[in-house]
């Protein structure tokens, strides 16, 4: 892959990689418990509830819930049997490990410029975070970066203009697997600027490069999702394959058509794979919002108008994205073809569990792209 081979940069790319690096917040924010239940539902006495204290006291706060968005991960975190929550926010993926530690992939950004007064350069890295080391997640495209003190002294009339620009956004999700879309532009001289698109899949649990599945190998994908438009599509030439989640939590395989036209270059089209075997596992089958928008959670809760939801289980613990207004919506990764806008409008984020009289708010985010239940939580 030689950065001179290709035309325009895609427009917004910038604003899609500063999305993808902005910092987190770590701080931990506690939210008021459910309202208590009235008198003689159950409620322990006072006796009961005294003995209780000690014991959940001591008791350690854990994680109940990883939401992943491509703003960060939100840690949902509770004590046991304790219906108040806490929850923070972590810059990246987060996932957790058998022993319950925390390990995390980010984007790390780095600048520079060719020369005094060039455009910005930023060289885009995937870290992985835990055991208390950093590595970094090695990508192909590693070896044909440029030296940019090198090219800038070979061609010191334009090196006013150079610039190579690498961003990498989430976009997509199921179980550890993460699907980035990755993004390079550039102008190191030459007739036109380069730009390329692909989409890169990470196992965030082990850190690796997930190869696509050998059940695609020797399957046209082009064909079977371009059909006829193949001959005219500008975007059909395959560049990764993923599994990922839609809207309510749906899974299923896409694949990131790259351009095969000059004239586009730059676009990607995420595409569903149809017939995929074997099929992803699905959602809990519970029933999403009705024509208002409005979700219920149990037979005394009910909010709206949401845009995207995830389900532990029927009647369990919620994560709800919020709509702007009814006619707003989450689009699944695959829907809109490449016209569609990859990190859509801020949304407020929100979560849930039985016995709550409200869900509570966890802060704003663009999509939900997962979301990991601790094992052994009851909600």
């Amino acid at each position: 892959m030689k950065l001179g081979r290709a035309p325009a940069m895609a427009k917004g790319l910038a604003l899609l990689a500063t999305l993808a690096m902005a910092p987190g917040c770590g701080e931990k924010i506690p939210y008021p418990p459910a309202t208590p239940k009235a008198a003689g539902e159950g409620r322990p006495s006072a006796p009961a509830q005294a003995a209780e204290a000690p014991a959940q006291a001591q008791a350690a706060v854990r994680p109940i819930a990883i939401i992943r968005t491509p703003e960060g991960s939100f840690i949902v975190s509770a004590r046991p049997g304790d219906s108040q929550v806490t929850t923070r926010r972590e810059t990246g993926l987060a996932t957790l490990a058998a022993d319950g530690k925390l390990s995390v992939v980010k984007v790390v950004a780095e600048t520079a410029r060719a020369a005094p007064g060039a455009p910005e350069s930023r060289l885009g890295r995937l870290m992985r975070f835990a055991d208390g080391k950093v590595v970094e997640i090695v990508l192909p495209e590693k070896e044909d970066r440029p030296d940019l003190a090198a090219v800038a002294k070979a061609d010191p009339d334009l090196a006013a203009s150079f610039y190579y620009r690498e961003a990498l956004v989430p976009i997509a999700m199921s179980g550890t697997q993460a699907a980035y879309l990755l993004g390079i532009d550039g102008f190191l001289g030459g007739a036109h600027p380069t730009a390329q698109r692909r989409l890169v899949v990470v196992d965030i649990a082990t850190g690796s490069l997930v190869q696509p599945p050998s059940m695609f190998a020797g399957r046209d994908l082009s064909t079977e999702v371009l059909g006829a438009a193949l001959t005219t599509a500008c975007t059909r030439r395959p560049a990764g394959i993923a599994p990922a989640e839609g809207r309510g939590g749906e899974t299923a395989w896409i694949v990131g058509l790259a351009h095969d036209v000059e004239s586009c270059a730059g676009q990607i089209r995420i595409a569903r794979i149809p017939s995929s075997v074997p099929e992803l596992p699905q959602p809990p089958a519970v029933p999403g919002p009705g024509d208002d928008g409005a979700l219920r959670l149990s037979e005394a809760v009910s909010v709206g108008p949401v845009a995207d939801w995830r389900f532990r289980s029927a009647g369990g613990s919620a994560v709800l994205l919020m709509a702007n207004d009814r006619s707003d919506r989450v689009s699944s990764p695959w829907e809109g073809g490449s016209s569609r806008k990859l990190l859509g409008v801020s949304r407020e984020l929100r979560f849930w569990n039985p016995g709550m009289a409200a869900p509570v708010v966890l802060g704003r985010a663009s999509s939900i792209l997962s979301v990991e239940w601790a094992s052994g939580d009851a909600g």
